[in-house]
């Protein structure tokens, strides 16, 4: 009888490892089966396997009676006796046997502890097992691993995994066990995806196998593991390698030929990016996307599935629809809760974000018992030492405090900090929440000396992890940074200086705007003297921005075919940023201080600072103005929709060019005036220049024109300069390798000079194709006229390039002149000339002339596709009234042009100063594309400037700065001053269209 129930037993552990070895085998047929204990077991036959002992084989009928009717009660209470019998009476594997199946039994009733102890007592048994028995134990023990790892129980995962490893490592030979590992850890690999956690050990032995082995290791499974470690090292803020991880998984994505079945993970990471970086609407579609995939391929309770679901609600809620989000994380909790069990990570994602919609509804209560239910969930089920268990708690202290609850919310985000010192440091993101959610606790406990110091230190912080995400691949993702990194700013600013002294407030701001511009520039500055290898990266990157411009506007690109070409390269142009990024370590240590910033004797530096309204504050301006040998003062200005609102009513008067009303334009300038420059007065007393930094829609304006109560305009008593940010005064000066060349371009042959009109089609009326951009290709006699006089006043160094020569390849042939002067046609795209129609976005310009063509422009957001220049050949091509590609020069191509050192780029055409506005990071446009490529000092347009006085201008300006050796900045202020007294002397001087609508940039 001993014998039979020997083999019974044999039999039944068969079949289990049998089951185990399939699921391990096949993990798509394990993805497509339940995930509950319950199902899986009560599909087990209830007749028990012959030649059990009679007890036993009682105890099994019943046990397997109670699974089939889900009565996890009684079924715990019959394996307890099957466990208590085998230990009295049977072999020491069939006891660990049963146990592992009483610790799955546990923890599907969500006792983990009471699983763990099972799991436990049946490792302890190990020892006692010849080698074939370990390996049958080890096997269902692993079965059990495999189910926590799917539920989302990470610690008990962890806890039975390492022991089995040891075990396993010593029955199998040195040949078998690394691929039983793997087979262990894929099991367990899904979890830790959707998770984005590792322990040390696991990221430890997943980047041995791509050191000791990678020719082994297929290409989709090296893709998975290379994109759970960049993850994992990004939570650490360990930068450089998972940039070096990131790249070489994208890389790998790009050529596998399976995508879809693996694309929903790439999808959800590009939802987290997107959403991390202030773009719900962007990440919803990613998740949208992802979850399409995931569900074809797994059932609805997978992790895979679930997982994704609680990132769309999270998008959703970012959105506003907290209905839509409600909904989905209700179902999430049913599901994850009948197949899995209640002790679920994606579970307490759900209560999370459910308590965050009973917060918005006003039910503070019910929110705060949602979020402690969350938090008890994730604590239990993540390990105390993973990072995710503190971005859990950081998440809970920022509900906690926006639920009133600023005690528990401070000794929440003090633990975060605590715990980030072993997580690296300054360095993890998490400490920088945790400081801001801690200082504004402080403040809301009434504590605001500790609060505001502790506000100050985040800011620190702020400002280092500030140099690491400049980093980033893309532009948008950099500017989202940005804008989303205010809210402490604001608070310190309304603290004033009855709390900070203005200096250290100062320092904060300095090092926050313009930081990625300036690390950009510095980069571009030491480019000259870096390895062939880097430099060789830079050249492709400039070959992609060429095709990407080329495509962008190519009469092709209003298709499916053309958007896609776009699509692949701008990924490619994001790889290679990413890449030279990744290099980029002279951009570390960015950090500088109101005392490095050289300034000139007489001079006063105004740094505005733009907040813009939101839900939770009213917005606002204010101005740090910086003074030699007296310090620094904080001053506030007016409410940011007040000082918008008149720089919007005075733009919309002033682009009327000649037709504009001088009497409305006075009215906005006088309450400009008072709102931005009286407050500062007493601060400028006796400066007579001014170096300005603008922000937000300051960006757009010529303080030049505000006029002082005497009727006199600023520019008489102020000679002023703009700068991109205030950190270029500390900038080191390095003597430029320039060619003495002056480069003028001027007059360009669009291809509709000789005949004009023969190639050329009526254009529709405005609103008849949203679609179309309309451009004036008539020709421009008036450029070529100031490019002579121009080319006069420089002598023998001048370089005149007219007609069909002024093209783009002559451009791109001009190396670091000491001045590049382009006079032709200029645009930028606002966003608010955008419609969408058939998944297009597309632009139209309207403007005047006897010859006109029209643009189709794919759907390029990017703000530098939607800036640029107009040169020859635009008409060229045979594309008759269509645009041609080889004529457009954008921003993003200006990049690529060497001009580094150049003295003065004069870009003499209309609105090429314009752009995307980036609060605290400039603006998006030519401007920030020639200033980056090197030029010194830069003369831009605000609006469409006249012809005949921007000539004069040009001029006057280039007779003082060449013949005279004026300064650019001063040449460029007597030149202003000489066009405001002829045109007061015309009586136009109250219009400020025919002298202001340029402005010079770049440090004295």
């Amino acid at each position: 009888m001993q014998h039979r129930g020997k083999n019974a037993y044999r039999i039944l552990s068969v079949w289990l490892v049998c089951l185990v070895s399939a699921l391990c085998a096949r993990p798509a047929l394990a993805a497509k089966l339940p995930q509950s204990f319950f199902a899986v077991k009560a599909k087990i036959p209830m007749v028990a396997p012959e030649g059990l002992p009679a007890r036993d084989a009682g105890l099994y009928r019943k046990y397997y009676q109670a699974l089939h009717d889900w009565d996890g009660e009684k079924a715990l209470s019959l394996m307890k006796e099957r466990v208590e019998l085998a230990k009295r009476s049977m072999p020491p594997k069939i006891q660990a046997l049963l146990l592992a199946e009483y610790a799955q039994l546990h923890f599907s009733m969500g006792d983990s502890g009471a699983g763990l102890k099972a799991a436990r007592e049946g490792l302890d048994l190990l020892q006692r097992l010849d080698n074939q028995g370990q390996r049958t134990v080890s096997f269902a023990l692993i079965y059990v691993c495999r189910d926590r790892f799917l539920a989302g129980d990470l610690a008990s995962g962890e806890a039975i995994q390492e022991p089995l490893f040891k075990a396993l490592r010593a029955t199998l030979s040195p040949q078998v066990f690394p691929k039983v590992e793997r087979m262990v850890l894929g099991q367990a690999y899904n979890a830790y995806r959707e998770r984005y956690v590792l322990s040390d050990a696991r990221t430890a032995i997943l980047e041995s196998w791509l050191l000791e082995k990678p020719d082994q290791i297929d290409l989709g499974f090296e893709s998975e593991i290379r994109l759970l470690l960049a993850i994992q090292y990004r939570i650490r803020g360990d930068l450089p390698k998972m940039e070096k991880h990131l790249e070489r998984a994208y890389a790998i994505w790009r050529d596998l030929p399976d995508k879809e079945y693996r694309l929903y993970q790439y999808h959800a990471l590009l939802g987290d990016l997107f959403l991390d970086f202030g773009n719900p609407e962007a990440a919803r579609t990613e998740y949208e996307k992802g979850l399409a995939l995931a569900e074809k391929n797994y059932v609805s309770a997978d992790m895979r599935v679930t997982g994704l679901q609680i990132r769309l609600a999270k998008a959703l809620l970012v959105e506003g629809e907290s209905e839509a989000a409600g909904e989905l994380c209700r179902s999430v909790v049913r599901t994850v809760t009948d197949n899995r069990g209640p002790f679920v990570y994606e579970v307490a994602r759900a209560y999370s974000i459910l308590s965050r919609i009973a917060a918005l509804g006003g039910d503070r209560p019910k929110a705060w018992e949602l979020l402690n239910r969350a938090r008890e969930i994730s604590e239990r089920v993540i390990p105390a030492d993973h990072p995710e268990r503190w971005a859990n708690r950081m998440a809970f202290a920022r509900d906690a405090l926006a639920l009133g609850r600023a005690g528990e919310a401070a000794q929440a985000a003090r633990q975060v900090i605590e715990a980030c010192r072993d997580l690296g440091g300054d360095d993890n993101p998490l400490t920088f929440a945790a400081l801001s959610t801690l200082g504004r606790a402080e403040l809301a406990m009434g504590r605001k000396k500790d609060g505001y110091a502790t506000l100050l230190r985040a800011e620190q912080v702020g400002i280092r992890q500030a140099d690491m995400v400049q980093r980033l691949p893309s532009e948008a993702q950099r500017k989202a940074y940005l804008t989303s990194s205010k809210g402490n700013i604001e608070l310190l600013l309304r603290a004033g200086e009855a709390s900070l002294a203005p200096g250290r407030l100062y320092a904060v701001w300095l090092n926050r705007k313009g930081a990625f511009f300036e690390s950009q520039a510095r980069y571009r500055q030491a480019l000259g003297n870096a390895p062939a290898e880097e430099t060789g990266a830079a050249a492709e990157l400039a070959a992609v921005r060429a095709q990407l411009a080329y495509a962008a506007y190519s009469p092709s690109s209003e298709g499916r075919s053309g958007r896609s070409v776009i699509a692949e390269l701008t990924a490619r142009r994001d790889e290679l940023l990413r890449s030279l990024n990744a290099k980029n370590r002279k951009a570390d240590g960015l950090g500088v201080s109101p005392e490095t910033l050289s300034l000139p004797a007489n001079a006063a530096l105004v740094d505005f600072v733009h907040l813009p309204p939101a839900a939770e504050r009213p917005g606002g301006y204010w101005a740090f103005v910086v003074r030699p040998q007296k310090g620094v003062n904080l001053i506030p200005l007016g409410d940011a929709e007040e000082v918008n609102d008149a720089i919007a009513a005075w733009r919309g008067e002033i682009v009327k060019g000649s037709r504009a009303d001088a009497a409305v334009l006075g009215a906005q300038a006088g309450r400009l005036r008072a709102l931005l420059v009286d407050p500062l007065a007493p601060a400028l007393a006796g400066a007579r220049r001014l170096l300005a930094v603008p922000d937000g829609p300051l960006q757009r304006l010529p303080l030049e024109i505000l006029q002082r109560a005497d009727g006199s305009f600023l520019a008489e008593h102020w000679r002023i300069t703009y700068l991109a940010t205030a950190r270029e005064l500390a900038r080191p000066k390095k003597p430029g390798d320039i060619n003495g060349a002056v480069v003028i371009l001027a007059n360009p042959d669009f291809g509709t000079a000789t005949v004009p009109g023969a190639n050329v089609k009526e254009s529709p009326k405005p609103g008849a194709d949203s679609r179309v951009v309309r451009l004036s290709l008539a020709p421009l006699p008036g450029t070529e006229a100031e490019g002579q006089a121009i080319r006069e006043l420089a002598g023998n160094n001048a370089h005149l390039i007219t007609g069909a020569a002024a093209s783009k390849s002559a451009l791109f042939g001009v190396r670091r002149p000491r001045v590049l002067h382009l006079a032709t046609h200029g645009f930028f795209l606002d966003d608010g000339d955008a419609a969408v129609a058939d998944e297009r976005r597309s632009f139209r310009i309207e403007t005047t002339g006897s010859a006109s063509v029209q643009a189709w422009l794919s759907p390029a957001a990017d703000p530098l596709l939607r800036s640029g220049l107009i040169l020859a050949g635009a008409a060229e091509g045979g594309n008759g009234n269509r645009l041609a590609a080889q004529g457009v020069l954008t921003a993003e191509e200006v990049l690529g042009l060497d001009l580094a050192g150049t003295e003065l780029v004069t870009l003499s055409a209309c609105g090429t100063g314009l752009g995307a506005i980036a609060d605290a990071d400039g603006v998006y446009g030519l401007r920030r594309s020639f200033l980056l490529a090197g030029a010194r000092h830069l003369v831009v347009s605000l609006w469409s400037v006249p012809d005949e006085e921007t000539r004069r201008t040009m001029v006057d300006m280039y007779d003082r700065f060449l013949q005279q050796n004026m300064p650019v900045d001063e040449a460029f202020h007597q030149a202003m001053l000489d066009r405001l007294a002829a045109e007061r002397k015309a009586g136009r001087a109250d219009n400020p269209f025919y002298w202001a609508g340029f402005v010079v940039y770049g440090a004295p």
